[in-house]
């Protein structure tokens, strides 16, 4: 598990793109990467629904980033599950998944879509704010995320925070 896994440097962001029902393996591991300091980033899923029933770990309110995916006009990517406007925060961040470029062996490049795109993204973004930031801990590192984000709304049921790892 990458909660106990000893890498040097020490693993602190972890990205998981993938979804299923909820269970209790998925729920402990999740709570035990909270408990152990480190940022889980996960997918929010594929569904175009507000219905967390098969996004976990990505709809776990322990996760701590949970990502949706926007498209090139900076609004929800059609796909992408997003909260709904009585639980704003059921996801609470996003980041571009349409078309993102991606190497395919022995073709070079192709162009893939889904939140399992923008998640690494979030992930990537993550790791480099720590790395600028070491003595932030876990939840400091996602408050900054979170609060230099950009506000949109663009597609989504309530207003949702995008990336920008720039400002953050």
């Amino acid at each position: 598990f990458a909660r106990t896994a000893v890498t040097t440097p020490p693993t602190k962001v972890v990205n998981m793109s993938l979804g299923g029902p909820n269970s209790a393996l998925i729920s402990t591991q999740v709570e035990l990467l909270k408990k152990a300091n480190k940022v889980l980033v996960a997918a929010a899923g594929n569904g175009n629904t507000t219905n967390p029933a098969s996004a976990f770990p990505g709809a776990d309110p322990n996760t701590a980033l949970r990502v949706m995916a926007t498209e090139q006009n900076d609004c929800r990517a059609w796909f992408s599950n997003f909260s709904p406007a009585t639980a704003p925060t059921q996801y609470n961040i996003a980041a571009p998944g349409w078309k993102i470029p991606s190497s395919v062996p022995d073709l070079g490049f192709d162009y893939y879509s889904g939140t399992s795109m923008a998640s690494p993204i979030v992930a990537g973004a993550a790791a480099l704010v720590w790395g600028q930031l070491p003595t932030l801990t876990r939840d400091a590192l996602v408050a900054r995320l979170l609060t230099y984000a950009k506000p949109i709304s663009c597609g989504f049921a309530a207003t949702t925070k995008r990336l920008d790892v720039r400002k953050a």
